[in-house]
């Protein structure tokens, strides 16, 4: 399986161990790879890695949005990134659609 993040695919099999200790306190994991790479992800990457790879990591964590957390993402962010999109700045129309995307709210530890 590969996995998308940081503008890149990574084969997910060159992972060893992803540590998500971090992900509550500063939305960040960090990745160790089978070379002895290491690579640090944050916010909604973040959250998509995990998602992808292990979701069970953030089961009964109590993981929910802020309310009306969407209304930003959705009234502005996918509006702008179609004119953006429209008038050939795609890279700019991206970027606004992931700042724009909420981070969920988490009350406890996860460990992985």
């Amino acid at each position: 399986m590969f996995i998308s993040f940081k503008y890149k695919i990574v084969n997910a099999d060159s992972i060893d161990c992803i540590i998500c200790e971090d992900f509550l306190d500063y939305g960040e994991i960090t990745i160790h790879y089978k070379n002895e790479e290491i690579e640090y992800v944050s916010g909604v990457e973040a959250l998509q890695l995990i998602m992808k790879l292990a979701p069970d990591v953030l089961e009964g964590k109590k993981g929910k949005y802020y309310k009306n957390a969407w209304v930003v993402h959705n009234l502005i962010g996918h509006p702008v990134m179609q004119l953006l999109s429209w008038f050939g700045f795609k890279k700019a129309a991206i970027w606004v659609h992931d700042r724009t995307i909420p981070t969920p709210q988490v009350k406890a530890n996860v460990r992985g």
